[in-house]
């Protein structure tokens, strides 16, 4: 969910959840865990906590990106990217959802859900809301926290 505080310039995003992500590790299940951060700068980063052994994590944690004035934050793009953690190798990408902040309409709460895109080219889907729930999905506004709607990710079959 997204929610621009117009009076703090600052930009609350809180990753909701994720749906039917793949399976990464040899158990038939992921670890996940989303970061969150601005482009094109990636000064700020912030990351949820790991959900052991599951592929439909419900995340639910708000993360704030202050001092960002409103003319700023129409030349940013919000990221969520998702990982499965591993602990004694490099942790894998499962996939990202990238929402443009000049297609959302900051003045509105926005929720909904995204298509997650893979950096290697498999699908999911992921919901992000803005002012309120963020999930983590495909479409420009419903990836945790500049988006339309948002209510999770969710792998597409």
């Amino acid at each position: 969910m997204l929610e621009y505080d117009f009076n703090s310039n600052s930009l609350s995003v809180t990753v909701i959840q994720a749906e039917e992500l793949p399976a990464l590790d040899m158990g038939g299940t992921s670890d996940p865990y989303v970061k969150v951060y601005l482009l094109p700068d990636k000064k700020k980063k912030f990351e949820t906590k790991v959900h052991r052994k599951t592929l439909n994590p419900v995340f639910n944690e708000t993360f704030v990106f202050k001092g960002v004035p409103y003319a700023d934050a129409m030349n940013k793009t919000l990221v969520f990217a998702i990982f499965d953690f591993d602990r004694f190798s490099k942790h894998d990408q499962i996939g990202e959802v990238k929402v443009p902040l000049c297609q959302v309409d900051l003045a509105q709460t926005i929720e909904e859900w995204r298509e997650l895109q893979s950096v290697e080219g498999e699908g999911g889907q992921a919901g992000v809301a803005r002012d309120g729930d963020e999930h983590v999905a495909s479409t420009p506004a419903s990836v945790g926290a500049a988006a339309s709607r948002a209510n999770g990710w969710r792998r597409r079959s």
